[in-house]
């Protein structure tokens, strides 16, 4: 009897999900959101149906991948952090971008990034209006307060 495959044994239902989310992760890092899912399970060693058990489309996969990438590394902190004016402006910046640094200084992130761009998905876009483009405003009127300049919404122009 031929020795089975890890990917091929049977799982637990959410270690086998968490296995083909962190593949896919990397499969449309490496090939884009263009590439087949048949690439995908091939490369799991698994039957193309059994990632749509878990994932009911490619359009659900790409969701969990965009939450997984984007969405679970976001820290809500960081806008607690930027508005804390017990500390000076200087610090909380650093700090800030220290912490946001870590979370994007990976070639998967940055890949995704540029993929979901290049491949027409309006992923990056989302997170951009969503998540980023609130913080940048906070740092606008944090900027705005400290160079004694009137408070007021943030321009496209300084995001």
């Amino acid at each position: 009897m031929p020795a089975t495959s890890p990917a091929s044994r049977r799982l637990p239902p959410a270690e086998r999900k968490r296995q083909i989310l962190d593949a896919a992760v990397e499969f449309f890092a490496e090939y884009g959101f263009g590439a087949d899912t048949r690439g995908l399970a091939e490369r799991l060693g698994v039957s193309h149906g059994l990632i749509f058990r878990y994932f009911r489309s490619k359009s659900a996969l790409v969701e969990a991948v965009f939450r997984r990438v984007f969405l679970a590394r976001w820290d809500p902190e960081w806008e607690a952090v930027l508005r804390d004016r017990s500390r000076p402006l200087a610090e909380r910046l650093l700090l800030f971008y220290r912490a946001y640094l870590d979370v994007v200084d990976d070639p998967r992130w940055i890949r995704i990034v540029l993929r979901a761009s290049l491949d027409g998905r309006d992923l990056t876009r989302r997170y951009i209006a969503r998540y980023l483009g609130p913080l940048l405003a906070v740092i606008a009127r944090e900027l705005r307060r400290e160079a004694g300049l009137p408070a007021r919404t943030a321009t496209a122009s300084e995001l």
